[in-house]
């Protein structure tokens, strides 16, 4: 007879014996929340079982992590105390079995809900290695809004995105989040709804595979984005004169180079996973450009980028500057976050910084993150390796690169990072 039947039998026979319960607190917050998960009434020194689900049937979102624990002397368990003997992750962290998550047969690769709106319910339960049986269970919600942010999709003056307004009655500083090339032909929010959730005005842009925007990017007109900045600026419900840009990858170089064209308009720039040029096509601002730099099209190759993407080489673009975004002419403060793993754009960000530096710009900075990807996506997200890519064939996937614990970790460490430099450098600004 195993340990859980007899101490089934025991709880039937003993009044003073504890039924065992599973408990993750706090049980609803933003994504970016720490969960603790404890359990009590549980026979002393046993391995138990802790699996954590995220489903959305419809979202196509099916994830789940495993992790042993051995109970204490008291007959608990602490994930803020204790680390796993086995599973999906090691180590001590409290949030372990929510990052571990990752994705079952049939699932989407990214966490990545096309409705924002809705919280992700997480389930937990606790069960014996031998006998499977479950023991307790309990579940958690993690939200993208917080109560009272309010969300208005945009289609208006030619450009198509989504805002999102915080709670608090007064003006609030300006963001505008842009993506890369996985957009899923819409406009990519949790970003947006995140830094709405911390008390800015933000505005979700799309700039391709949306309405009447191209199916595809190539050449970028920077003047679309500057009508979407001013239009952001001239909300009522917004402060000041000039913006934050988030983004990232080809978001990311799109907004270096709002910097370098548009002066004042930009007051504060976080890009991750960025490559500093502008690729397929070039960047065009009125009588200015950037030229375009091409990536390897190997019709093929079914796995591209894992041994570098750009046509060419580095050698050869750090001789051209013409096919260089020049962010440095910008006196707004910028940050950049790159992967380890992330090599070329890792490359081409240490020269772009250094360059910057060279040119007497003093107020930027990059952090490199180790054992991570390109796709640093928002805490508690499963890495995504590999996916598709509109520039890719149909048979074909980019290579993303990252190691899972890592990786996970990394978002956490790049969220918090880009946070507090907004709240440096937009919310302490004195309009």
């Amino acid at each position: 007879m195993g340990w859980v039947r007899l101490f089934v039998r025991a709880l039937h026979t003993s009044p003073c014996t504890l039924a065992p319960s599973l408990r993750a607190s706090p049980s609803s917050g933003l994504l970016d929340q720490v969960a603790r998960v404890t359990a009590e009434g549980l026979p002393p020194s046993v391995p138990v079982i802790l699996t954590t689900k995220l489903r959305n049937d419809k979202e196509r979102i099916n994830f789940k992590s495993t992790n042993t624990f051995v109970t204490t002397s008291k007959g608990q368990i602490d994930t803020a105390l204790q680390a796993p003997v086995s599973g999906n992750y090691s180590g001590v962290h409290s949030s372990g079995p929510l990052w571990s998550v990752r994705p079952q047969p049939g699932s989407v690769k990214r966490l990545w809900p096309g409705d924002i709106t809705q919280p992700l319910d997480y389930t937990l339960s606790l069960s014996d290695t031998a006998s499977e049986d479950v023991l307790a269970s309990t579940s958690l919600t993690r939200s993208y809004l917080s109560e009272g942010v309010r969300r208005v999709e945009v289609r208006e003056d030619g450009f198509v995105g989504t805002l999102f307004l915080p709670r608090h009655p007064s003006p609030a500083p300006a963001i505008i989040t842009l993506y890369g090339g996985m957009t899923r032909n819409g406009v990519p929010e949790d970003r947006a709804a995140m830094l709405a959730s911390k008390g800015y005005a933000t505005l979700a842009l799309a700039y391709f595979g949306v309405g009447d925007l191209p199916k595809v990017y190539g050449e970028l007109d920077i003047e679309y984005f500057e009508k979407a900045a001013l239009w952001l600026l001239q909300r009522p419900k917004v402060s000041g004169g000039s913006v934050g840009l988030c983004g990232i990858s080809m978001g990311g170089n799109i907004c270096l180079a709002m910097a370098q064209f548009l002066g004042p308009l930009v007051a504060a720039v976080v890009v991750l996973g960025a490559n500093y040029v502008s690729s397929p096509g070039g960047f065009k601002y009125k009588n200015e450009v950037v030229e375009a730099s091409s990536y390897i099209a190997d019709p093929n190759a079914v796995l591209l980028g894992r041994d570098g993407w750009l046509e060419g080489g580095t050698e050869i673009l750090f001789r051209q500057p013409e096919r260089q975004v020049i962010f440095e002419k910008s006196k707004a403060p910028v940050l950049g976050i790159v992967g380890e793993e992330d090599e070329e754009m890792r490359e081409i960000a240490r020269f772009s910084f250094e360059r910057a530096k060279v040119a007497g710009k003093l107020n930027c900075h990059l952090v490199e993150l180790d054992g991570t990807g390109h796709l640093i996506d928002l805490p508690q997200s499963p890495l995504c390796k590999t996916a598709s890519h509109p520039l890719c064939l149909p048979h074909q996937r980019m290579w993303y690169g990252g190691q899972v614990q890592p990786h996970a970790l990394a978002q956490f460490k790049a969220w918090t990072l880009l946070t507090e430099f907004f709240d440096g450098h937009l919310k302490l600004i004195k309009f």
